[in-house]
């Protein structure tokens, strides 16, 4: 599995929806999350096929995503907290 958040000030295929997806669906990395900042909106995607992915899920906040059994885990993050952990962290 493989996580990219995206900066904010770039459109999310530009930043990771693009040549990324075909690059990782090939390597057959099995889940590819994106966590869009711009558009506050987590891109999850499953089932490589092809240099593409076969399943293409965009959460909105207040959801809970499930990754698929294929990552060895059971994993059921919420969206809210996914999205915080793409946010800059204060210097202190």
């Amino acid at each position: 599995m493989i996580t990219f958040t995206t900066n904010r000030a770039v459109p999310a295929y530009d930043d990771g929806l693009d040549n990324k997806v075909t690059a990782y669906a090939e390597a057959k990395i099995p889940v590819y999350v994106i966590v869009d900042r711009r558009h506050t909106r987590p891109h999850v995607l499953t089932d490589p096929v092809a240099g593409d992915y076969a399943s293409h899920r965009i959460h909105a906040p207040g959801e809970q995503i499930v990754l698929p059994e294929s990552i060895g885990a059971e994993v059921k993050p919420d969206v809210s907290a996914v999205l915080k952990t793409g946010e800059p962290r204060n210097a202190t």
